[in-house]
């Protein structure tokens, strides 16, 4: 039984003349007689407020997207003969950002009442909502009845593809029709003709078809469509520097995000897909393949990974590549990359794909190292900080010109702009034939 705060307030009345009897001693019978009035009204109070008659129904999507806010409706229904006045709280996951879960609401015999809230997962995996609990006021308002009702609801938490923006959408699918998004033919700089067109100023001259100019009178320019059937591989760092946090997400967070949509696009444009995930050691591996139902498979395989407190181990994951796959192939490794000597491993190891493959590392940019360098220092010890951000800096663009010196390509971008950036990328790749 729980007391309301309208028994507290008639309880605390009660004490008034419990004082006053210190000075008028025949009103200490009548205090204590008032009190226990009052328990006992409070005791019939709560014994009427029905334990069952009520039906509780949660409804949410089963598939969450990491850090997109989903509608939770809870609906009550008042099955017993009389009205209910209650106050409901639901149970959403621990790591589930929330709000408004908790209502007030009035029952009449027979009603419903609906409450809709939001939640925003905040890690990728499987989770399960609790039991929505119910406090249901008694008549006089005196006491209250908790109910506990259990609406088990399991819901799973993939990577985000939601928040794409028009333009990332746009850069996305840019070989799809705007209309339908069917597939149509890749144009770029690939090995087989497909048309020609007039000459723009930016077109490279090598793609100048001079006899068709001299025929037209004007510069005509030849288009090529872009190879199909080449093999991208998305490599995921799933070490100890991938759990960090950038905000509300780590950067296996992010990295899962960008990945997906990569993959999406990758396998939109007619290339087979394979991904890995390793740490310490391998813990999956898709081999290439295309098709709906590929992505599928490759969205299942970074549902639940999470971040290992251990050292990656580069050469593992990348001999396990280049062991499994002899066919040249654009491996996009998400990864952190810190400065030359404390990433020794990962650059040897990345190396150690050209020139059989081609690879390109996409690490997220120090958000806080980049605005330190920018600050205007006052006084001694914020212009060391400068130096020091500085210093700092230029270490990771070392290893970075190091890794691009060897053969290799980079993405470094701040986390927000990491799909759009890799995607970018991805496509002037096969834009330009690299592969």
């Amino acid at each position: 039984m729980i007391f309301t705060a309208r028994f507290l307030y008639l309880l605390a009345l009660g004490f008034v003349p419990v004082v006053l009897a210190g000075f008028v001693p025949d009103l200490l019978p009548l205090a204590l007689g008032y009190d226990a009035v009052l328990l006992l009204l409070a005791g019939c109070d709560y014994f009427t407020i029905p334990r069952q008659g009520i039906q509780v129904d949660r409804t949410c999507g089963h598939i969450l997207s990491l850090g997109v806010r989903e509608n939770v409706t809870v609906q009550i229904r008042n099955l017993s003969s009389r009205p209910l006045r209650l106050r409901v709280k639901d149970s959403p996951p621990p790591v589930f950002q929330e709000a408004g879960r908790e209502v007030r609401a009035h029952l009449p015999r027979a009603g419903v009442a609906q409450h809709t809230y939001s939640v925003r997962p905040t890690m990728r995996g499987e989770f399960s909502f609790g039991d929505v609990f119910l406090r249901l006021d008694g008549v006089l308002g005196l006491a209250r009845r908790q109910i506990r009702v259990k609406t088990p609801l399991v819901v799973h938490v993939y990577p985000n593809v939601k928040q794409l923006s028009q333009v990332e959408l746009a850069l996305a699918h840019a070989s799809m029709l705007q209309q339908g998004l069917k597939p149509s033919r890749l144009l770029g700089e690939g090995t087989e003709f497909e048309s020609l067109r007039e000459y723009v100023p930016d077109d490279d001259y090598r793609w100048i078809d001079w006899k068709a100019s001299a025929k037209r009178n004007r510069l005509v320019s030849r288009q090529f469509e872009a190879e199909r059937n080449q093999r991208l591989l998305i490599a995921i760092d799933a070490g100890r520097l991938m759990g960090a946090k950038v905000g509300d997400f780590s950067k296996l967070d992010y990295a899962t995000n960008a990945a997906v949509m990569l993959a999406q696009v990758a396998l939109n444009k007619g290339d087979l897909v394979g991904v890995l995930l390793f740490a310490n050691r391998i813990l999956a591996y898709l081999p290439p393949d295309k098709g709906r139902e590929h992505l599928g498979h490759i969205v299942n395989v970074f549902h639940s990974v999470q971040s290992v407190r251990l050292e990656s181990d580069y050469a593992l994951a990348f001999a396990h590549l280049t062991r499994k796959n002899a066919r040249r192939s654009l491996v996009v490794c998400f990864t952190d990359l810190v400065d030359a000597e404390a990433s020794k491993s990962l650059i040897s190891s990345m190396l150690y794909l050209v020139p059989r493959h081609l690879p390109l590392c996409v690490t997220i940019s120090d958000s806080d190292l980049i605005a330190a360098q920018r600050a205007v220092p006052v006084g001694t010890a914020q212009a060391f900080e400068l130096v020091a951000a500085m210093e700092l800096w230029e270490d990771h663009r070392s290893a970075q010109r190091l890794l691009e010196r060897q053969g290799a390509l980079t993405v470094n971008v701040p986390a927000n702009m990491l799909t759009t950036a890799t995607i970018n990328r991805y496509v002037g790749i096969k834009r330009r034939g690299l592969l």
